[in-house]
């Protein structure tokens, strides 16, 4: 079950993805900046020569010019896969797998 709490409108309909810089990674983190937009993705990573990642993915944090716009935690879902619809722009499948189940949404008034 993945817990999203959104501090600001999140339009979901709106399958979009930016392309940044990845600044940082680990084995438990991959933050992408371009601009004001910046993402961390939470998990459990490994990677090979040519920079594919795989493992888990268990958690996503989006901002703008550091303020956290929302926050995804609690999915579980192949890191990899993730890597190839946020690569190709189409991020529809993400959403489907990892919100495939009874998820919480918590948002501000």
């Amino acid at each position: 079950m993945a817990s999203i709490v959104a501090n600001h409108p999140i339009n979901m309909t709106q399958n979009t993805v930016f392309y940044g810089d990845v600044t940082s990674y680990s084995a438990a983190q991959i933050t992408i900046i371009a601009g004001t937009y910046s993402a961390q993705y939470l998990g459990n990573f490994n990677y090979d020569a040519f920079g594919n990642v795989f493992g888990q993915l268990t958690g996503y944090v989006f901002k703008i010019s550091g303020v956290v716009q929302y926050t995804v935690s609690g999915m579980s879902t192949d890191a990899y896969q993730a890597f190839v619809n946020v690569q190709s722009g189409n991020i529809l499948p993400l959403y489907e797998r990892a919100l495939s189940g009874n998820d919480v949404f918590t948002g501000s008034s």
